[in-house]
């Protein structure tokens, strides 16, 4: 009655739980990236300057005549009208022009466009249309995805590009994730159970806790931080392997224990080490500047006590009924030569080889901070904003402040125009095919459109006449409150290039030692705090890993255990860098958590074959409670994470491949080298 009763229990808090989780959405905000500070600087820039976000639309692939151009008006018309409440602008190429073109005929505006073939807005072209959304105000996620998809429905050749449309692809590939991989994870996990227990039953009371963990974490996640990212969204996954991870051990250990007082006498002291240090791993990222993978630390550190708390629970109530379920259940078999007597040339070889090739591995590995390659090599949508940073118009990568060394209100006259003239020409001859959008190069675009000449005016009245024509909100927009500012648009730029850059722009600083000049805007900190990802990676893992072994030695109390322990757990991280250069992989923001997260799991194994060792049990219950659930624990892990791996999505796909290698050589290391290491020549245990 006891058992049907907290069945019942159970079964009622997992629908509430698939019912109040079932609307998780998906938000990768613009500040997933950055850090604390980075975020703060630019609220501040922001807070100065106008910085709404664009999308950029480009119609190509067939002529653009009046009626193809009349056609694409109407639609543009259609959509203003649309979005005119949601603080959506478009502006197109004769906005932009129409004080030059004066006529709204499409002949008068073709002729102007192709005579003035350098215009720094080049919208118009024979056989293509391009015009811009401006977003003023912030959308809900379900709200930026109606938006692009009513852009997308304009024309069959629609292309897209824009901070709005990465973060909407970075939401949907996340999505994928809750849609696709959970459904697979859960049935890959029911039916390697059932081929193990041989029970319908037996899988259920095993699955069960597992289940209510993945919803429990997505609940959780659901009530702190209303929705997931492409960081959290990989907690429900590790927090299902894992209490899957701890289900197999007490389930294989209630074949061997009498009642669950013994079972928890005995199994305790490894699962407690083995659920602390696995929290210790997720949680050592909570060091990271990056808020987003702070949130990730935070949330797996505490979920997976609580779900240990839980499976322990479970297990309690339902001992009587697994104990009988799990008569059937399959175990693997070892000999004992094979565990006794592992070959010291091909353990010891190998370690050296593994070193050795992680070392060498290290020094080529790629940094990832472009979000745009995470997406499918061949996909449409990578293709297009590619396409359209190159050649129609860039990504604001930098935002370019400038203001009087002394400090003094920067009321500009006609020479530092003139200087700055020349410094925005050195930051087009650097960037060469970037475009660069200030009060200077919209007084030149003007000029061009009187004299031909695309120049600043080389008279002072001439000049200050032009920029009386510049709109006042414009103006506004690039030179306020002292600063004069540059934008920078080109196409999307990595880790190596950022690093030249900011050369560039020190060496800019010192050729122009009258003026402060200061880097800001969205992009480039987005770019500045990915420059932690390294700085995580190393903190992290060594947080983690010093305090799991001060851990291990406070708890086991034996020295000679130390080392064989260290050995075994930090070969196979060593050696996941090898996979990582022969799969051209790269460290990315999910990817740089892989160690501790490693780390975390790898070491569970080896604290139960330790303790084992130090109990003196006999061979046959070393192989039933200790070696069958690790074998078939890690198995499960190490599928689940190949599933990681099938996805199209880069940090996911990547992500599951590195644990996935990583899990496959500690499993290795733990039944092969570390009987090798301990070396004790008591038959009791392998």
């Amino acid at each position: 009655m006891k058992c049907l009763f907290s069945f019942l229990l159970a079964v009622i808090i997992l629908i509430l739980g698939i019912l109040y989780s079932n609307d998780l959405t998906q938000k990768n905000s613009e500040y997933l990236f950055q850090t604390s500070s980075d975020a703060s600087k630019y609220l501040q820039f922001k807070k100065r300057f106008s910085d709404e976000q664009q999308i950029v639309v480009t119609i190509t692939g067939r002529a653009i005549k009046e009626a193809a151009y009349l056609h694409y008006m109407q639609k543009i018309d259609h959509f203003k009208l649309k979005w005119k409440g949601f603080g959506i602008e478009v502006v197109d190429f004769f906005n932009i022009y129409k004080l030059g073109i004066k006529s709204e005929r499409f002949d008068d505006i073709e002729i102007f466009a192709s005579s003035h073939p350098e215009l720094m807005f080049n919208f118009l072209k024979k056989n293509r249309i391009t015009f811009l959304v401006i977003i003023t105000r912030e959308l809900s996620p379900r709200n930026l995805e109606i938006l692009i998809s009513d852009l997308k429905s304009m024309d069959a050749n629609v292309s897209l590009a824009g901070l709005p449309v990465t973060n909407q692809l970075l939401n949907q590939y996340s999505q994928d994730i809750k849609i696709r991989i959970f459904p697979i994870m859960l049935l890959l996990a029911f039916v390697i159970t059932i081929i193990i227990t041989r029970s319908f039953t037996a899988t259920l009371l095993n699955l069960y806790p597992s289940v209510m963990a993945l919803f429990l974490t997505l609940s959780t996640i659901k009530f702190f931080f209303k929705n997931m990212n492409m960081i959290t969204v990989i907690a429900p996954l590790l927090i299902f392997t894992l209490s899957l991870s701890i289900s197999f051990h007490l389930y294989y250990s209630i074949r061997v224990f009498e009642n669950f007082k013994k079972l928890f006498q005995y199994k305790f002291k490894p699962i407690f080490l083995m659920v602390t240090t696995t929290s210790i791993g997720f949680g050592s990222l909570y060091v990271s500047e990056i808020e987003s993978i702070r949130q990730f630390a935070l949330l797996t550190s505490v979920l997976i006590f609580l779900t240990a708390g839980l499976i322990l629970g479970w297990y309690k109530i339902m001992f009587d009924m697994v104990k009988r379920a799990s008569q059937r259940t399959w175990t693997i078999n070892f000999s004992y030569e094979f565990l006794s007597k592992p070959s010291k040339l091909i353990g010891y070889g190998s370690m050296v080889l593994l070193i050795g090739g992680g070392w060498f591995a290290s020094r080529d590995i790629e940094l990832l901070t472009d979000a745009t390659k995470y997406l499918p090599v061949n996909s449409f949508e990578r293709k297009s904003i590619d396409y359209i940073t190159r050649y129609v118009w860039g990504n604001p990568n930098y935002e370019v402040l400038i203001h009087k060394s002394d400090d003094s209100e920067f009321d500009l006259e006609f020479e530092d125009y003139k200087n700055l003239g020349q410094l925005e020409q050195e930051i087009q001859n650097y960037f060469k095919k970037a475009r660069l959008l200030s009060v200077n190069q919209l007084v030149s675009e003007l000029n061009y459109l009187y004299t031909g000449k695309k120049q600043i005016p080389l008279i002072p009245v001439a000049y200050f006449t032009m920029l009386g024509q510049v709109p006042e909100h414009q103006k506004i927009k690039h030179l306020k409150d002292g600063y004069y500012r540059i934008t920078i648009f080109g196409s999307h730029i990595g880790h190596e290039e950022f690093k030249n850059h900011r050369s560039f722009f020190t060496g800019l600083s010192k050729r122009y030692p009258d003026y402060q000049i200061t880097l800001n805007g969205l992009q480039y900190s987005m770019l500045k705090s990915q420059e932690y990802l390294i700085t995580t990676l190393i903190k992290s893992f060594m947080v983690s890993f010093v305090i799991i072994v001060i851990l291990f030695a406070l708890l086991f109390r034996q020295i000679r255990s130390l080392i064989p322990f260290v050995v075994v757990n930090l070969i196979p991280l060593i050696s996941s860098l090898i996979f990582i250069r022969l799969m051209n992989y790269s460290l990315n923001i999910a990817t740089v958590m892989t160690f501790s997260i490693s780390l975390g799991l790898i070491v569970d194994s080896t604290i139960h074959v330790i303790y084992d060792k130090m109990k003196n049990i006999s061979q046959i219950e070393h192989v039933q409670t200790t070696l069958n659930p690790i074998i078939v624990g890690q198995m499960i892990l190490i599928l689940s994470f190949c599933v990681f791996g099938a996805n199209s999505f880069l940090p996911i796909r990547q992500t599951g491949g590195i644990l996935a290698y990583t899990l496959m050589v500690a499993l290795i290391f733990d039944i092969y080298h570390l009987p090798l290491m301990i070396n004790k020549k008591d038959e009791t245990v392998g």
